[in-house]
């Protein structure tokens, strides 16, 4: 992983001797004070970055993995992560409340995707929208945020999705979240929900259940 390192190697003022370095491959951001991002795409796909509201830009060039959990970023543009052909995208550890249902548009990363995780951020909507065109996602984490409710669609046109991570929240839990995802292998629930998927046949393609900090085969 290629580390841009805010916190410990960078002086933000030295920022800009690296700003036409190509990162390839893989890319982890580190600045635990990043208020808000963008990304473009001229000749190459740069990165903009505010970092205690002062501005900094990197080329990222073609980062398959991109690590920006652990910040202050509290909300999402509309095709924020469109142009990005990620494998891998970390959103952890944040301040966003929301996924509107906009944020992943773009043939790019709806053809390539496969980890996705929001876990640990403060989440307490999705629109049903949101994950509809990423095919090739395999795994999404939103354990840990203040989820109440996710509709029935959110995660129904995903072909490949082996693991959902929903431990942590204050869901009410149905099965039609879950019933559509015939690929699912492992769900994350909290404890109280363990007998749906246990009882319920239509669902024993799923092998592991994970409840909090424990972890149970089926």
């Amino acid at each position: 992983v290629n580390v841009i390192d805010f916190k410990t190697n960078w002086n933000y003022e030295s920022f800009e001797l690296i700003r036409f370095a190509e990162i390839v491959n893989s890319i982890k951001i580190v600045a635990h004070k990043i208020n808000y991002f963008t990304v473009i795409e001229r000749d190459m796909i740069e990165m903009f970055l505010s970092i205690d509201w002062n501005f900094y830009y990197v080329r990222i060039g073609f980062a398959e993995y991109l690590d920006l959990s652990e910040n202050r970023i509290r909300f999402l543009q509309p095709n924020q992560f469109g142009i990005l052909a990620l494998y891998t995208l970390n959103m952890s550890r944040n301040l966003i409340t929301e996924l509107m249902g906009n944020e992943f548009n773009g043939e790019k990363i709806e053809n390539k995707l496969q980890t996705l995780d929001f876990s640990y951020c403060k989440l307490n909507y999705i629109n049903e929208n949101t994950f509809r065109n990423l095919k090739q996602l395999t795994e999404i984490y939103l354990n840990d945020n203040q989820l109440k409710t996710i509709s029935r669609n959110t995660f129904s046109n995903l072909d490949n999705l082996q693991l959902i991570e929903l431990q942590n929240n204050e869901i009410d839990f149905d099965l039609n979240m879950i019933e559509k995802v015939n690929s699912l292998k492992k769900i994350g629930l909290n404890r109280d929900f363990f007998d749906l998927i246990l009882l319920n046949s239509s669902l024993n393609h799923i092998q592991t259940i994970v409840y909090e900090s424990s972890v149970m085969d089926d």
